[in-house]
């Protein structure tokens, strides 16, 4: 990942490997953005809440609820506490997998926050394709 610029070896930070895994999210990468992310700490680098969001959705927009799922539950060791954006894409994933139970779960665990508006946007989505699945 490290370029030569007229002979000098450039490295990525943080926030230069924050802003890969997000384009490769965006772009359906999400196997690239999950090697990203697991590259940081090879360098020293410690991801932080925005890295986390960026390969949750990552993992969202592919499809990977399992590996959205693992990176949520690592938060707490890293000393990171999942936001709104966390918990959107979380519950996405679940929601595009068919893993309700879960999804309504993560929506649980956000009762008593001021999400209102995310929250009713995600249980929306919820109910919607619950009914779809139904009916």
């Amino acid at each position: 990942m490290s370029e030569s610029f007229e002979g000098r070896e450039l490295q990525p930070d943080v926030i230069t490997l924050n802003t890969m895994i997000s384009a490769c999210g965006k772009g359906g990468q999400w196997a690239k953005a999950l090697e990203m992310f697991g590259s940081m700490e090879d360098r020293g680098l410690k991801p932080n809440e925005i890295t986390l969001n960026a390969a949750i959705s990552a993992c969202e927009k592919g499809g990977k609820m399992v590996e959205a799922l693992k990176l949520l539950d690592s938060m707490e060791g890293r000393g990171l506490k999942p936001n709104i954006i966390t918990l959107n894409a979380a519950i996405s994933a679940c929601e595009k997998s068919g893993h309700w139970p879960k999804a309504l779960k993560l929506l649980d665990s956000l009762q008593g926050r001021s999400l209102h508006h995310n929250l009713l946007r995600s249980m929306l989505r919820l109910a919607r394709a619950q009914k779809v699945g139904s009916g």
